[in-house]
């Protein structure tokens, strides 16, 4: 997968404006200047759809990230299993990881 395509992409989609755009994909930038960073276009991804389009929790949610990137990658990703680690229930478990899939692909297409 070409995550920054799908970044740009993503955007272009979900911000109209196009100040409040460019304003929200220079804070992204902040994540990923330093080798530790890693990934850093799927965790913008991540960020993106952990923060939603308030650009105060964009700020919180890049902060995360640069502080442990798997946090938000795992909360982007994985929500509901990182939600219920302590469930017993292997069904269940199976029915959160399918839901968690489909919810993240269904994120990253166009």
């Amino acid at each position: 997968m070409n995550y920054k395509e799908i970044l740009e992409t993503k955007l272009q989609t979900i911000f109209h404006n196009e100040h409040y755009r460019a304003k929200v994909a220079d804070a992204l930038l902040q994540y990923g200047k330093t080798a530790e960073e890693e990934k850093p276009f799927l965790v913008r991804l991540a960020i993106l759809k952990n923060a939603g389009v308030e650009f105060e929790a964009i700020e919180a949610t890049i902060a995360i990230a640069k502080s442990d990137f798997r946090h938000v990658l795992d909360q982007a990703e994985f929500p509901r299993q990182t939600a219920n680690q302590n469930c017993r229930d292997r069904d269940q478990m199976m029915a959160f990881m399918d839901e968690d899939q489909a919810e993240w692909t269904k994120f990253l297409k166009y």
